[in-house]
């Protein structure tokens, strides 16, 4: 394996990692966007 080899995988690797977290960060927002409304709605029931 040549260093360029490893330059590319760890390039890309550090790409993904951004990305996992990118949409994980995302898909926490959400959820908890869902659950503060939903906790939102049935205090106002209440």
């Amino acid at each position: 394996m040549c260093p360029v080899m490893l330059g590319e995988m760890g390039t890309v690797g550090v790409g993904m990692a951004v990305m996992v977290t990118v949409v994980w960060l995302v898909a926490t927002f959400v959820a908890d966007a869902i659950i503060k409304r939903k906790a939102a709605a049935a205090v106002m029931e209440a």
